[in-house]
């Protein structure tokens, strides 16, 4: 069985964010949040992935553009 990738790609302020959620054989392999060479994983609920797209806007709206170091973490809802 092939992987199913599922990808949003939205556009904040000249900003490219790119939503991943990808699933091998019915079970989920990658849920991350792409931004500015940075990956941000989020777990598999609705307030996760809010708060990392809250936090990626409120660093483009604070400083003009996502800067922060790549962290590769988890952000649980």
């Amino acid at each position: 069985m092939a992987i199913d990738f599922n990808n949003i790609l939205v556009r904040y302020m000249g900003r490219d964010i790119s939503i991943a959620q990808h699933e091998n054989k019915g079970v989920t392999v990658c849920q991350e949040v792409f931004v500015d060479d940075d990956i941000i994983r989020y777990d598999a609920t609705l307030p996760s992935l809010i708060a990392v797209l809250e936090r990626i806007r409120d660093e483009i709206d604070t400083e003009g553009g996502y800067r922060e170091p790549s962290s590769q973490g988890t952000i649980a809802g």
